[in-house]
């Protein structure tokens, strides 16, 4: 497929959730609506409303994939989803930037990055929801199908993020870069500090990256960063890709890759999001 409480520290959570068609995908997104715009700071300043959506959302998709959204304070989403055959693989993730009010939800800069067409694809997605219960809508391509999707929200995105808590080693459950299925790149452990370790990456790359948590949500800010090594050009350039990780420690993950509680999420792309990296593991 080229396929969000109200005035309370961690009421305006929400989010948002998508999947689709190849190895393993998660979508997360945000849903909260709570009434009134944004505050205002003291001084000359105002601080921007926060997304009426943001929060966690699981659901399925009309072409049968499952799908798990995660919608930022500010608007941002990232959409996972699986395979329509063999659903505990992950196939891509949709990502872009929303607008919600009053039980709309629009989004017209979104991008599909598609791990099993190995493509990215621009797209815009709309959508009706009820704060707290569930989320619909529909994603529309420039040539392909329009997709329609609904999820219900999950409350694991109220949980407060830990590095401590994501700390661990992780065994593989899929994932890969968008432009090149043939390079690869494993996560392999989280220090206590937030910093990720690698294995093997075929691309010839020094690969470090981070993880920090976020202060609106059970969601991480992730970080990796990609450079030369002392005899080959690193085929990702000297770039920085930057996204989310997401750790589950409750219910399954939307039985999106298996039933495991301890599961990451993962996923990074470029700055001109031309491409991007997605991993999906379990600690034991």
């Amino acid at each position: 497929m080229n396929l969000i409480k109200c005035n309370s520290p961690i009421t305006n959570r929400v989010i948002y959730s998508r999947f689709a068609n190849i190895g393993v995908v998660v979508l997360i997104s945000v849903l909260s609506a709570c009434g009134g715009g944004g505050a205002t700071s003291g001084g000359t300043g105002s601080t921007p409303p926060l997304s009426q959506i943001q929060g966690e959302w699981n659901g399925t998709t009309s072409n049968n994939r499952l799908i798990t959204g995660i919608v930022l304070s500010d608007g941002t989403y990232y959409m996972f989803y699986t395979q329509q055959v063999g659903i505990n693989f992950g196939a891509g993730v949709l990502q872009g930037n929303s607008t919600s009010s009053a039980g709309t939800f629009s989004s017209a800069n979104g991008i599909d990055f598609s791990l099993e067409s190995l493509s990215v694809t621009p797209i815009t997605t709309s959508g009706i929801y009820t704060p707290n219960m569930s989320f619909s809508g529909s994603v529309s391509y420039p040539t392909n199908p329009t997709i329609s999707f609904s999820s219900t929200y999950s409350s694991d995105y109220l949980g407060t993020p830990s590095l401590s808590t994501v700390a661990g080693t992780y065994s593989t459950g899929g994932g890969g870069f968008v432009q090149n299925a043939m390079d690869s790149l494993t996560l392999i452990s989280v220090s206590p500090t937030g910093a990720m370790s690698f294995g093997t990456s075929t691309g010839n790359c020094n690969v470090t990256g981070t993880l920090s948590p976020r202060t609106d949500g059970n969601v991480y800010n992730a970080s990796i960063n990609f450079a030369d090594n002392a005899q080959l050009a690193c085929t990702w350039g000297n770039q920085t890709f930057t996204g989310i990780g997401y750790f589950n420690t409750t219910t399954p993950q939307q039985r999106l890759f298996n039933t495991a509680t301890q599961q990451f999420l993962l996923w990074v792309q470029n700055s001109n999001r031309t491409n991007g990296y997605l991993f999906v593991g379990t600690k034991p």
